[in-house]
């Protein structure tokens, strides 16, 4: 969800709406290089290319069919093309590619469609990527990238740890911190920081934390900006993502 939420009052989303610097987007990941690619398209795409002065991304590669990953896929018809632009390298689990002919076929000119599943390996102009299985659902895959620095994008869920050794960057799911839910428990603040030292990545990000709680099955305000950077104080080597993160390898 993004931050604001459109109907939330809390004090988190009211500070939010005073300073843009607190607004955050659904997340995703831009590598620019000899190349730009994504990893993974939500519904606020078209903002993101804007604030970040992208104009056309080569690859897009996507970890799973959720709205929150693939929706911003809708925005990005053929009309660039007409402009000069190459069709983009949609890379996709191979389960979804169905999805995708079937939702978005008005817009399959502006893609190459290449299906994956875990354990593929293919070559990207700024980096070798392996494709490796997480436990988010039946289809999820993530993506590990070696060039002269090794980093790992996961989306939701993880892989094994075996695939994710020696790593100098790592983004993890952190989500609605709820112990007593079954399907959050893992994904925890705490959890997720557990699970990053067991990694063992030098630098981790942690990405989805929008300010809100899940306590009891109800919705309630989570950490503030200034309780975020207390919590990465406390865990030195990872940090909380946010619009515009810029990182270097």
């Amino acid at each position: 969800m993004p931050l604001p939420i459109w109907f939330c009052r809390c004090s988190v989303c009211q500070a939010a709406r005073a300073d843009a610097a607190l607004r955050r987007t659904r997340s995703s990941l831009a590598i620019i290089d000899r190349q730009v690619t994504l990893v993974d398209a939500g519904p606020d795409l078209e903002a993101q290319l804007e604030r970040e002065q992208i104009d056309w991304p080569d690859n897009i590669l996507i970890t799973h069919w959720h709205y929150d990953h693939i929706a911003g896929l809708a925005a990005l018809p053929d009309m660039p093309l007409r402009l000069g632009f190459k069709p983009i390298e949609l890379w996709l689990p191979a389960e979804e590619a169905p999805r995708f002919e079937r939702e978005l076929a008005y817009a399959a000119s502006a893609f190459r469609l290449h299906p994956l599943t875990a354990g593929d390996r293919f070559t990207l102009p700024d980096a070798a990527v392996q494709v490796v299985k997480t436990d988010h659902t039946a289809a999820s895959i993530g993506y590990v990238f070696s060039a002269s620095r090794r980093w790992a994008y996961l989306g939701d869920g993880c892989a094994a740890l075996d695939e994710l050794r020696e790593l100098d960057l790592l983004y993890l799911e952190a989500s609605l911190d709820d112990a007593d839910h079954p399907a959050l428990a893992a994904r925890t603040l705490e959890a997720v920081a557990a699970l990053a030292g067991r990694i063992g990545a030098r630098r981790t990000v942690l990405t989805h934390l929008f300010g809100h709680r899940l306590v009891g099955g109800q919705l309630t305000t989570g950490l503030s900006a200034a309780e975020r950077r207390t919590w990465e104080l406390a865990h030195p080597g990872i940090i909380c993502a946010h619009d515009g993160l810029r990182i270097t390898l």
